[in-house]
Order: structure tokens, then C-alpha cells, then sequence
């Protein structure tokens, strides 16, 4: 019994798993909010629990097919358990910021796609509206082509910023918490959004035919008719 212990092997094994486990440690510990943290306690657990398995002595007796399966199980398994716990656990914390029992904090990562939003997402429209005044303005062509591609790439930015904040509302927006965006002023935006897109749905008819430019312009119309009015 005694001789069969791999004494080498089993340093090797025990190294192997404190080395993972001290980089899935310090993984962890860059997770800010607490349903991550949750989630990469649990990940760390779980491969560490693969680790043992893969050099198990029931493993090595197996034939190569049916180990390459069990191991493909097991990610399988950790993934889809992973992604439900972190469901979970961000719909609790969610829950608790709404009822008040848990004081709402915005972090550096957060509070700066709040600010891009009202420094760059709600500016952006802005400039749109005014190309737009200019582009009925003026007569000469090669201007108002000027002025209507810079409206297709200003609210080309400030929609695919908008769509982090409109993607993940329960974390940005809220009409209880100073600190986040007001449901009023995503309406607010959603409707100054779509009036530009009217006008490049107009407009593009009379620009000369260009195959991306009418795809931009399409994909533009098809993310803002997507986006609908939140409730205070």
C-alpha cells in the first residue's frame, strides 16, 4: 500500500492546486460588487474540486474517451451553475437595494458609465441636433453629406453608450437612488433619440446610394425602435 504512493507526484498535485488557488484568490479579490464575489468563490471551489477529481486513481483506470467526457461534463456543469448562482445572487442584491435594507454604493466602474452618459451619450445628441439645423440650412451638397454622416457617427456613439445603461437598467437607472440615472431622463433621451432617427430615415433617401452607410443607418433604426419608456 505504502508502495504505491507517489510521493513526487503528489507534491506536484498539492503545488498545482495552492498555485491555482492562490490565482483564482486573487482573481476574486478584483470582483467589486458582491454577486461576482459570490460567483468566483464558487468557480474557485468548483475547479479546485475538478483538479482533485482529474487525479483521482477512478480516473486513471478510465479509457481516454470516456475521460475527456466526464471532464467536458464537469465544465458544462460548472458553467450553467455558475451562471444561474450569479443570477441569482445579483437578483437578491438587487432586491435588497430596492426594499432598503442594503445602502447603494456606486462604484468607480459604475459612476463612470453614468458619467459617459451624461458627458457623452446625452452631448452627442445634442451636436446631432445641431448638424441637423445646419444640414436645412445650407444648399451645397458636399455640407450637408458632411453634416448628415457626423449625425450618423455622433448617434452611433452615443446609442452604443446608451446601450450599456439600457442593458443593464437594475444597476443604472432608478428613481430612488440619487446616485443613478432617473427613469424620466432615459425617456427623455429615448424620444431625442428617435427624432434624429426620423430624420435620417428621411434623409437618406435623398443622400447618393452607399451600401454602409445605409447599413449603419439601418442598424441605428433597428437598436432605437427596440428601446421603450421605463416606468417612474
Amino acid at each position: 500500500m505504502i508502495g504505491d504512493f507517489d510521493p513526487n507526484g503528489h507534491k506536484n498535485l498539492e503545488l498545482f492546486r495552492y498555485y491555482l488557488n492562490r490565482d483564482l484568490q486573487r482573481i476574486d479579490n478584483s470582483i467589486q460588487d458582491n454577486h461576482g464575489e459570490l460567483k468566483g468563490y464558487f468557480v474557485a471551489s468548483l475547479v479546485d474540486i475538478l483538479i482533485v477529481f482529474l487525479f483521482s486513481e477512478d480516473l486513471r483506470t478510465r479509457e481516454i474517451q470516456v475521460k475527456i467526457f466526464i471532464i467536458a461534463a464537469l465544465i458544462a456543469l460548472f458553467m450553467i451553475l455558475a451562471s444561474i448562482i450569479n443570477k441569482i445572487a445579483k437578483w437578491y442584491y438587487v432586491r435588497q437595494i430596492e426594499s432598503g435594507r442594503k445602502e447603494y454604493v456606486v462604484d468607480e466602474a459604475k459612476q463612470e458609465k453614468i458619467d459617459k452618459f451624461d458627458n457623452i451619450a446625452c452631448d452627442a445628441l445634442l451636436i446631432c441636433e445641431s448638424y441637423m439645423e445646419r444640414y436645412t440650412l445650407t444648399e451645397k451638397t458636399y455640407v450637408k453629406e458632411f453634416y448628415f454622416y457626423e449625425i450618423i457617427h455622433h448617434l452611433t456613439k452615443s446609442a452604443d453608450l446608451f446601450e450599456e445603461i439600457y442593458g443593464n437598467r437594475e444597476l443604472y437607472i432608478s428613481s430612488k437612488e440619487t446616485e443613478l440615472i432617473d427613469p424620466y431622463r432615459v425617456n427623455n433621451y429615448i424620444d431625442f433619440a428617435r427624432k434624429i432617427n426620423e430624420f435620417l430615415q428621411i434623409e437618406i433617401k435623398k443622400i447618393p446610394n452607399d451600401v454602409e452607410v445605409q447599413k449603419d443607418v439601418d442598424n441605428l433604426n433597428t437598436a432605437i425602435s427596440q428601446w421603450k419608456h421605463l416606468k417612474a
